[in-house]
């Protein structure tokens, strides 16, 4: 189930101001379906001088719910905690680990709480990060007709394979009428940050085209080293989308916005 934290939480015009607030943060870190990921992206962090986007999940563990970085880089590696105290309410302070190895950690505070997401503002160095939850399935069922739809956005993708590892990805789907496009934003060792990798037509819901694991113009490859990929599947709702790109299982969840549906 979505949950929603409009900006009227805040406000003692919603009712019980902080205790209704409280009450919705709960609902959004709780996982009560283990089958449901409670995926987040994190945009405003930096490794190496680089801007960089980071995935987290938060899980339940025996001491409560905590939240864990799902890929690693260069700076952290998958399975740090990314925080293991969950705020509670505006103005609560989280130390956010940004470097595994010097275990460099920086206190942040929420400042804001939006929509399907969360700000928040370094204590000392000022510097914001912004996250946002990803779409969690409850069994989306087919809709067999939309007249009136916009795939366009950032998607967290899972099940597309390089070099037998199932790794999430983050894309960015272009959808002119008629056509589904998607590009990497964190990319993977097959494919690098904003490279396109997926064409496809769409027809009401059904999906059909073509991907590709490497990039011919980077790695050189020839057509018969290089095998195009089938695609088919189908729009199940506006926030996710099953494919089979050769064969393998492919999910795509909506990162939410305040704009989205």
């Amino acid at each position: 189930m979505l949950v929603s934290l409009g900006l009227c939480a805040l406000t003692a015009g919603c009712g019980d101001g902080d205790e209704e607030q409280d009450a919705r943060l709960d609902d959004l870190w709780a996982n009560e379906d283990d089958s449901e990921a409670n995926d987040w992206v994190v945009e405003g962090m930096s490794c190496d001088g680089e801007d960089v986007v980071r995935l987290v999940e938060v899980v339940d563990e025996d001491s409560g719910p905590v939240a864990r970085y799902i890929r690693g880089d260069e700076c952290i590696d998958a399975g740090d905690l990314f925080w293991n105290s969950m705020p509670q309410k505006e103005g609560d302070s989280v130390q956010i680990l940004m470097e595994s190895e010097s275990q460099r950690r920086v206190a942040h505070r929420v400042e804001g709480i939006e929509e399907y997401g969360l700000r928040l503002i370094g204590s000392d160095d000022g510097d914001e990060l912004e996250m946002r939850q990803v779409y969690r399935p409850t069994g989306p069922t087919p809709i067999p007709e939309l007249s009136d739809f916009d795939l366009a956005g950032t998607w967290w993708m899972e099940g597309y394979l390089c070099i037998e590892e199932l790794v999430p990805q983050l894309v960015r789907i272009i959808h002119p009428p008629g056509s589904l496009h998607m590009t990497k934003i964190r990319g993977d060792a097959c494919i690098g940050d904003g490279a396109n990798f997926l064409d496809a037509q769409l027809s009401g819901t059904s999906v059909s085209g073509e991907a590709h694991l490497e990039e011919p113009s980077e790695f050189g490859f020839d057509d018969d080293e290089h095998p195009i990929l089938e695609v088919s599947g189908t729009v199940r709702t506006e926030h996710f989308i099953g494919l089979a790109i050769d064969g393998q299982a492919v999910s795509l969840r909506r990162v939410m916005t305040g704009s989205a549906r």
